[in-house]
């Protein structure tokens, strides 16, 4: 604990120091005794299913105005954030669902009022907090993974099958026959892509022994963004990470109904627009996997994908492994791997490039997906890590590393997200302190304070709506909220300093990899 607050002071004695050095001194000063509303914490406006009222919304953001708040990112999500929990009954407000020409309305309102009260405003690109799509995304448009069937048949004749794929609308890949052996060489592998009909319908003269015919292919791995909101339910879905064309017409979706809703106020008060961690699960293909593939690497993957080890069928995972040898095998996996974490870096630049375009600014986590950290954290303009209340604070040194180097001035962090047993009402600014200065001095200069849940209902009803067990108590209905403005004030002076200079490192940062073996030269089969 002491050694965290020693970090913290020496930079922001530093920090200070190297700043009273030049011809603008004296603002740090005025910035430290009135934080400018860019540099103060920020929260995150958790909006909780169709429970969102207008009055409720100004009190919000007037009582952010009051305490120091810099700014909110709206997350609409589901009214019941607890496991197994369905959403509450009785709202007062039914016809505001997602999009509505209501819900419309209080979007607006909410950035005029933000535009009033000298605040800035963004928003969590989809419904939920996971992670990028919405009910604009059909099967063919989301996230797509490999599938295959499996039949073994004895040789030595005529066989005559059928191998179904598994999964929503599977599309085709190919169709092998490989000898039922434990370590077989790529050479021995038929490709029977030809012999099949559309419809699975397999006539082959197969050679003498045992076989097992594959047939590959993927289809839509059934992702939904969450936790939505109540009338989202299985209405929506997640992108395909790993496609440019995909992506932009997600984002198109995303931004294109926000210029027309609230003209003038996008890039005016309403400025951000968010990605949060990653949690949308692994996606192993997309469309034009193979094309790209081809590009990258410079010969055709499919015949290899044979040698993955271990491949699933249809939910089972088989751990024979098929192999040309395994040095080329691994060597397969390695550039496969690759491809797919340079086409989801592809398909996140897309969106950064459409938020850009819109006159936004682009916040991410970049982690916890098959991507590279260092990348994703110098294609956001905020790039944000998060840390957990409880312990001494701190995210991933990469993210801040990454940042900085890219010339990010402000590093972010999702603040003091609590964990049941700890988000009882209770939490207190001295208990949280400890974990904010020790993020601060892990590099990070804005906190955003999970949570700030949006309450719709009139003075009477306290403490309101908290977002299930999930997260701090920020917001105006907190005990302590009135005492609590001390604390905010010594986040916005910190920060006031934090976000001044240049911050200086003497380490380097590498997204951990496994190291990369020699490049696999196109294939002879």
């Amino acid at each position: 604990m002491m050694r965290r607050q020693i970090c913290l002071w020496i930079l922001l004695i530093a920090s200070s120091t190297a700043l009273r050095q030049n011809a603008n001194a004296t603002t740090i000063e005025k910035d430290f005794n009135n934080p400018p509303v860019a540099v103060r914490p920020y929260v995150w406006w958790h909006w909780m299913g169709p429970n969102i009222s207008k009055d409720g919304i100004t009190r919000d953001l007037e009582a952010m105005k009051e305490a120091g708040i810099g700014g909110a990112t709206i997350f609409n999500i589901t009214s019941a954030v607890t496991v197994g929990a369905k959403p509450t009954g009785n709202c007062p407000w039914p016809e505001i669902t997602y999009r509505s020409p209501k819900w419309w309305e209080l979007m607006k309102h909410a950035a005029s009022e933000a535009n009033r009260l000298g605040l800035e405003l963004g928003m969590h690109n989809c419904v939920g907090y996971a992670t990028t799509g919405g009910p604009w995304i059909s099967p063919e448009r989301g996230m797509q993974q490999l599938v295959r069937k499996m039949q073994a048949v004895q040789g030595g004749k005529q066989v005559t099958i059928d191998l179904p794929l598994p999964g929503s609308k599977p599309v085709d890949l190919g169709v092998f026959a490989v000898p039922a052996e434990g370590v077989i060489p790529l050479d021995k592998i038929i490709d029977l892509s030809a012999k099949m009909d559309a419809k699975g319908h397999l006539v082959w003269e197969a050679p003498s022994g045992a076989w097992n015919v594959y047939r590959l292919g993927y289809a839509f791995s059934g992702r939904q963004p969450s936790p939505m909101p109540d009338d989202m339910l299985n209405k929506a879905f997640e992108v395909d990470k790993m496609s440019v064309e995909q992506n932009r017409y997600h984002w198109q979706q995303v931004i294109e109904p926000l210029k027309q809703n609230l003209g003038p106020l996008v890039g005016k008060s309403f400025r951000h627009i968010l990605i949060d961690s990653y949690e949308a699960g692994d996606q192993n293909w997309t469309a034009r996997f193979r094309e790209e593939f081809k590009r990258l690497k410079g010969y055709d993957a499919l015949p290899w994908l044979m040698t993955m080890n271990p491949l699933v069928t249809e939910g089972r995972r088989e751990e024979i492994r098929i192999v040309a040898d395994a040095d080329r095998s691994a060597r397969f996996e390695w550039d496969y791997l690759d491809v797919i974490k340079t086409l989801f870096a592809e398909g996140f630049r897309a969106g950064a490039e459409a938020i850009r375009g819109a006159g936004l600014t682009f916040q991410w986590e970049p982690y916890s997906g098959p991507f590279d950290r260092i990348a994703g954290s110098a294609l956001a303009d905020t790039p944000m890590g998060e840390f957990w209340t409880g312990g001494q604070g701190g995210i991933d040194t990469t993210i801040a590393a990454a940042g900085r180097a890219a010339g990010r001035r402000v590093i972010g962090a999702e603040a003091f997200t609590g964990m049941p047993p700890i988000s009882r009402w209770t939490e207190t600014p001295a208990f949280l302190k400890a974990s904010g200065d020790g993020t601060y001095a892990s590099g990070v200069n804005r906190l955003v304070l999970h949570h700030w849940v949006h309450q719709p209902f009139d003075e009477r009803y306290k403490p309101g709506i908290g977002m299930g067990w999930w997260g701090t108590h920020f917001g105006r209905n907190q005990t302590w909220f009135e005492p609590g403005k001390a604390y905010f004030a010594y986040l916005g002076r910190t920060q006031a300093l934090l976000q001044r200079g240049e911050g200086v490192a003497d380490y380097l940062a590498l997204d951990p990899l496994p190291l990369a073996p020699t490049p696999l030269r196109p294939p002879r089969c």
